[in-house]
């Protein structure tokens, strides 16, 4: 198999210019944050409940003929167009300000399909998510597993706050729920746990030491392209240039790989992981998927190996 590794050169490079950086700081996920009308007001009641339902379908935006990735979902809200991270934490909110009850646990156990797609639907009332069963199913599978475990999502995050080590406590009990549970590289998990942290609400009182990498295609691809993870020439490089599906045991290889880059970063820039999720995945709207990338206005253009042919690990997961 294609070697894929670590340039640590080029990650003392990028974390020099980082750490130098005054913008390089985490997302609030407050109102305002990322677009209108994604995040609940500041000290909303149901804002623990909605993080919890939602973050756990953030994954699989994007489509495919089977053989190559095609394009990445967009869906028209409120007339907005809406890239897919977006458009489901707007659907999920814009559903609950409607509707408070369907954020509960019992709610989410006993959705039907009429009920998500409802949720999910754009400004015409079609729902064009990908990927829509497996969202019905970990929705379902998340509200019953809280029920039959007599879990809020409130008094969890409580409850891992004067847990002698929180975000221990905080990652056992979120590590056994499902659309948690599955990715060995708790992507979902990461980022639940980085928007209770950062709310300006604090719901989880856990040490940035404590963050694990967020790895999904925003963090992949800007790390392949700035030259941070190396991949060899060979067959590998080529299907990742030509957005070709990957197997299972390449992707993961990759995707491991970024995961300890970002490790690595955070460690020589002193910049915390949610710091640096939210500056590559801010660079999205700079190293376009679908576009040449604009590497004129972004931070890192100076020390950037300028890869821009490779794209990032096409695979159908739940993960991320």
């Amino acid at each position: 198999m294609t070697a894929v590794t670590i340039n640590a050169d080029r990650v003392a490079r990028i974390a020099e210019v980082l750490a130098g950086t005054k913008s390089v700081l985490p997302a609030n996920f407050a109102p305002g944050c990322m677009g209108q009308g994604l995040f609940p007001p500041i000290g909303h009641p149901r804002a623990v409940d909605l993080f919890f339902a939602v973050t756990l379908h953030q994954y699989g935006f994007w489509s495919d003929d089977g053989i190559r990735y095609l394009e990445p979902y967009y869906g028209m809200l409120d007339g907005i167009r809406r890239k897919g991270a977006e458009f489901m934490f707007r659907a999920f909110w814009k559903t609950a300000e409607e509707d408070p009850d369907f954020l509960r646990p019992e709610r989410q156990a006993s959705l039907t399909a009429i009920d998500l797609q409802r949720a999910l639907a754009e400004d015409d009332g079609i729902c064009r998510i990908p990927m829509f069963e497996s969202h019905l199913i970990l929705a379902r599978a998340y509200g019953r597993y809280l029920v039959d475990n007599r879990i809020e999502p409130s008094s969890l995050t409580s409850l891992a706050n004067v847990a002698p080590y929180p975000f221990q406590f905080f990652r056992d009990r979120v590590g056994h729920i499902p659309g948690y549970a599955e990715d060995p590289l708790e992507k979902k998990l990461s980022l639940l746990a980085i928007i209770l942290k950062n709310r300006p609400e604090h719901f989880l009182d856990i040490a940035n030491g404590d963050l694990i990498p967020i790895v999904d295609y925003h963090i992949q691809r800007t790390f392949l392209r700035t030259g941070m993870v190396e991949v060899g020439p060979g067959e590998l490089r080529t299907r990742i240039s030509e957005r070709r599906l990957l197997s299972d045991e390449e992707e993961a290889l990759i995707r491991q790989q970024v995961h300890a880059a970002v490790r690595e970063l955070s460690g020589v820039s002193g910049r915390d992981i949610a710091a640096l999720d939210w500056f590559f995945f801010s660079l999205r709207r700079k190293c376009y998927e679908m576009e040449a990338p604009d590497c004129g206005s972004c931070g890192v253009d100076g020390v950037c190996a300028h890869h821009v042919e490779l794209f990032q690990p096409v695979l159908r997961t739940t993960y991320y």
